[in-house]
């Protein structure tokens, strides 16, 4: 799922400033084995990734791609393994000038996860906001999502309202992920996006 901030901003990206992203959920690491073939087909010149196993030896893994790491963020453990988002992008088209993790409020379901596995290192599930700029002096804000699994959608809602609370509506941006978002309130969720300025992609 990708959204873009401003229609006047999407042309601007469109027509002034064309570039590719790759949004996917790799299934606790599982598809990153199989991501050279996308990137063959697709070319991206940035890639959002969701459910990454963020050891450096997996990071390291888009660099024979000639993709460079923005940034990474741990979100959860699952079987003793850190999991989270990372960001990537073409070097020769965009230089890196930011990135930071923004904490997202919990469902009840993943409080109760924390009780069980209470002795265990478990990190905040988060969005990476990355910033990047082009050849042109061209700024652009993308947002790597992963929201809660677990819950209703009104966790999901006020997970995402807590980012939208970060978005500097003079910057191109461009939101993408895995939103786990049940499509019974779908109207809801582009309702909240439509208020904020943006446009699905």
């Amino acid at each position: 799922m990708c959204f873009l901030l401003n229609l006047l901003i999407f042309f601007y990206i469109i027509i002034l400033m064309t570039f590719s992203l790759l949004t996917y959920n790799i299934l606790f690491n599982n598809g990153l084995y199989y991501i050279e073939n996308l990137l063959k087909q697709f070319s991206p010149d940035i890639i959002c990734l969701q459910e990454v196993d963020t050891q450096e030896k997996n990071l390291k893994i888009m660099e024979k791609f000639s993709y460079r790491l923005a940034d990474y963020s741990n979100s959860f453990i699952k079987n003793n393994k850190v999991y989270g988002v990372a960001t990537f992008y073409n070097h020769k088209k965009f230089k890196n000038l930011t990135s930071r993790s923004i904490s997202l409020p919990r469902s009840i379901f993943e409080f109760i996860g924390l009780l069980i596995r209470f002795f265990k290192k478990n990190q905040p599930r988060t969005v990476l906001k990355s910033q990047f700029i082009d050849q042109r002096n061209r700024k652009i804000s993308i947002y790597n999502v992963h929201l809660t699994v677990h819950g209703a959608n009104n966790t999901r809602l006020k997970q995402i309202n807590r980012f939208l609370e970060d978005v500097d509506s003079k910057n191109a941006t461009v939101i993408a992920g895995d939103f786990n978002y049940f499509p019974y309130s779908r109207k809801t969720l582009e309702n909240l996006m439509k208020k904020n300025g943006f446009s699905e992609a």
